[in-house]
Parts: structure tokens; C-alpha cells; sequence
């Protein structure tokens, strides 16, 4: 119970990162679905290779903010001297693999802007059946603990990544990766900001609400404050639900609105 106690302390940074995902993702492919329905790929493509830049520097970023404060984020966040080793080991190890969270989920935004949805579905679950492959092999079959756990989500995310760039590379036949649109444009990041904002807002709420949660529970002990992670963990279920319907209708109105098609864009929406 303090292993998993300190593995949920860890849940609201996991969450601050993929709500710096969120921002970016989510800004920047309605946009490129916008341009592709207007006919215009290059600037399509362009908004495409600034999101691959963003969210690069801000896994960096990330990475090298939250390495050095992990330690007393975790004690604001509840941690107490028995559940703070395992929050920190677990949390150190996941920073390793920040920029692969945050390209597996921006720029998987950008496969169901192109109208690849089944695609994009297959990248999450890839990501996920690996992680639970792995998950057990670690934790129990090598007996590495919470360092295993951290482990197997950091190599799910980097499958999901290997998959989304061989298909961008060598599948997909309407955006492609390219470096000259990889070089940051004023413009382009403002609106990539504009419309990302939101969806960003909404995951940061709901980590200060975590962490509100469990500085409550952690008065009652570590039981408590574990239960309080399972919980969570569930209720992303539905709640991921609702995410997912409103960003899954975001590609088609914003291609159909810009192709002029208003009779699909209202049977649509």
C-alpha cells in the first residue's frame, strides 16, 4: 500500500505533462485539419513540424524542471518521509521518458486530423498493451518494484512513438514529417496556443483537485491516500470518454467548415 501511495503522489505531474501535450496536440492539429480542408498542405504541414518542435522543447523543459523538484513537489503534493522514496524513484525514472509522453500524445492528435482514426487508436493501444505486458514481467518477474512500473509505462510510450513516426514516414500519403517546417514560427505558435489553452486548462484543474485530495487524505494515513490513486485512476474512464468525443468531432468540423461543406458540418455537429 506505501508502493502504490507513492506511485499516486506521482499522478499529478504525470498529469502537468499531459497537459503540456494537451496544449500543444490539441492546438495545433484542429488548425492543420482547417488547412488540409482549404487545400493548403504546406501551411498544414508547417503547423504539423512547429507542434513536433514545441513539444520537444517542452519535454526538455519538463524534464529538467521537475528533475530537480520533484523531491519537494511530492511533499507539497502529500508525501509523507515513508512514501516519499517510492514517489520520487518512480517519478525520476518517468522524466526519462517525458519526450516520448509528449510526442505519443501531441502528435498522435495530428494521425486523426488526417482522418486516420483507426490508426491513432492503434498507436494509444499499442502504448497501453505494452505497458500492461511489461507491467507484471517488472514488477514481479524481475521483483523491481515501483522502478519497474516507471519503466514499462516509459517503453510503452516510446512503442506508441516508434509507431506514429513509422507511419508518418513511410504511410501516410497526406501530411509528412519535414525538418524545413520544423522551425518555429511566431504565428504559428500563437495559435497553436489560442485553441490549445483550454484543453490544457481543463487537465491542470483537474491536478490541483488531485492534489487538494490527497493533502486530505494523507491525514489519515497511507491506505487512505492509495485509495484515493485508485479511485482517480478510475475515474479517468469515463472522463477520457468525453474527451475523446469532443476531440474526435474537432477534425471533421474543422476540415468540412473550411471545404465550405456546410450540409456534413451540420449533419456533423
Amino acid at each position: 500500500d506505501i508502493a502504490l501511495t507513492g506511485v499516486g503522489l506521482a499522478f499529478p505531474i504525470i498529469m502537468v505533462i499531459s497537459a503540456f501535450a494537451a496544449l500543444i496536440g490539441y492546438g495545433g492539429a484542429p488548425l492543420a485539419s482547417i488547412r488540409m480542408g482549404a487545400g493548403d498542405k504546406a501551411r498544414a504541414e508547417q503547423m504539423m513540424g512547429n507542434c513536433f518542435t514545441m513539444l520537444v522543447a517542452v519535454a526538455l523543459a519538463l524534464t529538467a524542471v521537475l528533475w530537480f523538484t520533484a523531491q519537494p513537489l511530492l511533499q507539497v503534493f502529500g508525501a509523507s518521509p515513508d512514501t516519499l522514496p517510492y514517489a520520487v524513484e518512480y517519478l525520476k525514472i518517468y522524466l526519462l521518458g517525458t519526450l516520448s509522453v509528449q510526442i505519443s500524445l501531441g502528435m498522435n492528435q495530428f494521425l486523426s486530423a488526417q482522418g486516420f482514426a483507426k490508426t491513432s487508436m492503434a498507436t494509444v493501444c499499442l502504448g497501453a498493451a505494452l505497458n500492461i505486458i511489461l507491467d507484471p514481467i517488472m514488477i514481479f518477474g524481475m521483483n523491481m518494484g515501483v522502478v519497474g512500473a516507471a519503466i514499462a509505462t516509459v517503453l510503452g510510450n516510446v512503442g506508441a512513438v516508434l509507431f506514429y513516426l513509422w507511419y508518418m514516414i513511410f504511410k501516410s500519403k497526406n501530411l509528412s514529417i519535414s525538418p524545413k517546417y520544423m522551425i518555429p514560427d511566431g504565428f504559428e505558435l500563437r495559435n497553436i496556443l489560442l485553441i490549445g489553452i483550454p484543453a490544457s486548462l481543463n487537465t491542470m484543474l483537474m491536478c490541483i483537485s488531485n492534489i487538494i485530495e490527497n493533502n486530505l487524505a494523507a491525514n489519515h494515513g497511507a491506505l487512505e491516500l492509495s485509495s484515493i490513486g485508485v479511485i482517480l485512476k478510475i475515474n479517468m474512464f469515463p472522463v477520457f470518454i468525453l474527451i475523446g468525443l469532443g476531440q474526435g468531432i474537432q477534425p471533421l468540423i474543422g476540415y468540412n467548415y473550411s471545404a465550405n461543406n456546410r450540409k456534413r458540418l451540420a449533419s456533423v455537429m
